[in-house]
């Protein structure tokens, strides 16, 4: 035995090895045996004999057991204090700007739509003309008579440029729809003035404004 350390305890195959067998021969039967020492504040010892038959003596020495390693502490990182200042505050919304943006985005669309209506006008009026040169030829317009041809004709002109007139007018009117909400928007462009005194007339100071609105 080479180690006494505090609370050393010695079993053979899971049993108690009292300290008063310490040293002494214990009888033990044949084949595998398992020797362990452990002790307070020390790493566990453990070993594997085997007992061959006929064997008389078997020794044992259990060495000095390794002290238990010590961690050390984990280290604990301070996290920075919270930070009391006031969150920024966001951007005033300029609704003015905004307003002028939905306008004019209202009066792009109801202009093109009167640009369109307009085409519409113009493609209805060609072909009014067309069906009116047709007619031309088949009617006699002083007697009032036409043949049945040129009456289609006629009356196609007529219902033509009916349509032609109608579309000629919606489009019109929402052209210039378009073009009156597009020109009264609110400008994008920040508003502004500034102050400054000049000389008036007579030498005396007077205040006066410039800048744009």
């Amino acid at each position: 035995m080479r180690t006494d350390a505090p609370g050393l305890e010695i079993r053979r195959d899971g049993v108690d090895v009292g300290r008063g067998q310490w040293g002494a021969e214990v009888p033990v039967d044949p084949g595998e045996h398992t020797v362990t020492a452990s002790a307070t504040g020390r790493v566990r010892w453990e070993r594997a004999v085997r007992v061959a038959p006929g064997t008389k003596t078997m020794t044992i020495d259990v060495p000095e057991l390794a002290p238990t390693p010590v961690l050390a502490p984990a280290k604990v990182t301070e996290l920075p204090p919270p930070s009391t200042a006031p969150a920024p505050l966001p951007a005033p919304i300029d609704e003015r700007r905004g307003r002028g943006r939905a306008q004019r985005t209202v009066g792009i669309v109801i202009g093109a739509l009167g640009v369109a209506g307009v085409g519409v006008g113009a493609a209805y009026g060609l072909r009014s003309k067309a069906k009116h040169d047709d007619a031309a030829s088949r009617c006699d317009d002083a007697a009032n008579r036409c043949d049945p041809q040129g009456a289609v004709d006629r009356h196609d002109a007529v219902v033509y440029g009916t349509a032609s007139t109608i579309a000629f007018a919606a489009g019109g009117a929402a052209l210039l729809g378009g073009v009156v909400l597009w020109a009264t928007a609110p400008s994008d462009m920040p508003q502004s003035a500034t102050l400054g005194v000049s000389p008036m007339v007579g030498g005396t100071s007077g205040l006066t404004i410039r800048g744009a609105f």
